[in-house]
């Protein structure tokens, strides 16, 4: 009789014990589901925290070069200080290749330098931009193909740029490959300089706006990880000019076909 309490006894202590192990490892799941679930809470605010400050930088140098062009190209003692009848004038040329070099310098020296020192050469940048921007805004006659152009680069920008930041795909193998097709585009716009092919360079044009709408998907991807990592200041303000050089790269082609 003794021996069959005992037995019961340890049949009911081993119950308990397994029972006590298994709500545990139950708790411990749960509290590793929570906690991953706040870490990915908490990667998605820090990219939508980032993304904003992005999208301020670009929109920031957008609305300078918008201001800057508008003036240059709509005011004619202005404008004669980028262009007289002589052709363009030694600031015009400065203009068109300063941004070249800016965007260099900002991509080597990013990390060496102070952020107000950052900031500064962005705005000239956008300035440059805008001088550039000008002239070519003042040979147009049809003012409203600008602001049609304006309005399709918006459109089909934003709308990339949102499948990029919410897409699961990883894209970028199809990040390079557009980049390689924008090479390749480069090369191909300056061999037609010699050739002067209306055909070749309509086409230049199309294969322009699948790279650059593209490469919007893309870099909108690469500035959410950057975000979810903890981007600071300085890389918002690097994914800003890349994503405003994108974007105004966009408004161009899209401004030459409506020209057509």
């Amino acid at each position: 009789m003794s021996n069959f309490n005992q037995s019961h006894f340890n049949q009911a202590q081993s119950s308990q014990n397994n029972s006590g192990q298994g709500s545990f490892g139950k708790n411990n799941n749960m509290a590793n589901m929570a906690g991953s679930m706040d870490r990915q809470q908490m990667a998605a605010e820090m990219a939508r925290v980032f993304v904003s400050k992005v999208y301020a930088w670009m929109f920031g140098a957008l609305a300078i070069t918008a201001l800057v062009s508008y003036l240059f190209s709509t005011q004619a003692s202005l404008l004669s200080m980028l262009f007289t009848e002589a052709g363009p004038t030694p600031l015009y040329w400065i203009a068109v290749f300063a941004p070249v070099g800016l965007v260099l310098l900002i991509s080597f020296t990013i990390e060496r330098m102070s952020m107000p020192v950052l900031a500064s050469i962005y705005v000239v940048f956008s300035v440059m931009m805008g001088l550039s921007m000008a002239v070519l805004f003042a040979l147009i006659d049809e003012k409203i193909l600008i602001v049609k152009a304006f309005g399709l680069t918006s459109l089909s920008f934003g709308i990339m740029a949102v499948l990029g930041f919410t897409t699961k795909l990883d894209l970028s193998r199809f990040g390079m490959l557009m980049m390689i097709g924008f090479v390749c585009v480069l090369i191909a716009s300056i061999i037609n300089i010699f050739l002067g092919s209306d055909s070749l360079s309509f086409l230049i044009d199309i294969v322009c706006i699948i790279v650059f709408t593209s490469l919007a998907a893309y870099k909108m991807q690469q500035v959410r990880l950057a975000g979810e990592n903890g981007g600071g200041q300085k890389e918002a303000l690097f994914w800003g000019l890349s994503l405003y050089i994108t974007f105004i790269n966009l408004f161009l082609t899209i401004l030459r076909l409506l020209r057509r």
